[in-house]
């Protein structure tokens, strides 16, 4: 699992459509994670669509059409990494740390890469949520990449210390959702 696409990601930071300043960590984790490149149109696209999510309603939000949508995006995110499909992935929402350690490295072993939400910003309940990758560095311990990493969570970390961090949603579960509630995806490594 160490060819990884983070030159590529460099790549489309310089092109500006991909780093910290813009709303597309959840495909900058995916392609630096990837062996896969992804094209600046995949970010430019995914932005829109996320600047697009910030004007609806809750109801807008949960409407078929938008589920459509979604799923639309998220296909074009996983497509150009070997032709897989949403049905390929796996999906969790992990709630507390025994969980997120038991799957994380189950998933490792079964050669999955993996995307994690964790919480961003101040300790108010405005807290963000940010996508990072995770890079397996030895069992219980990994580097992670995204757009941004938070300085307590550079380097090397413990999946204990990661899961201190961990975005578990508060929304009612979604099962015609996409992404459903989960708050870790995974990629098999093809």
């Amino acid at each position: 699992m160490n060819k990884m696409s983070i030159k590529s990601y460099n790549i489309n930071v310089e092109r500006n459509v991909a780093g910290p300043h813009l709303p597309v960590c959840f495909p900058a984790a995916i392609e630096q994670i990837s062996p896969y490149s992804y094209r600046p149109k995949i970010y430019t696209e995914y932005k829109e669509f996320v600047d697009y999510l910030d004007t609806l309603s809750i109801d807008e939000f949960k409407s078929t059409s938008t589920i459509t949508e979604y799923e639309s995006v998220i296909d074009s995110l996983v497509r150009p990494l070997g032709g897989l499909a949403i049905n390929d992935l796996v999906m969790k929402s992990i709630k507390t740390p025994l969980g997120l350690k038991r799957a994380i490295n189950e998933l490792i072993n079964e050669d999955y890469r993996i995307v994690l939400d964790i919480k961003y910003g101040s300790v108010s309940k405005d807290r963000a949520v940010h996508s990072v990758g995770l890079i397996p560095v030895e069992r219980d311990y990994v580097t992670l990449v995204s757009t941004h990493i938070p300085k307590d969570l550079r380097g090397i970390i413990s999946l204990s210390k990661l899961a201190t961090r961990l975005a578990v949603s508060n929304e009612p579960y979604l099962s015609n959702h996409p992404l459903r509630n989960a708050n870790l995806v995974a990629f098999p490594n093809i």
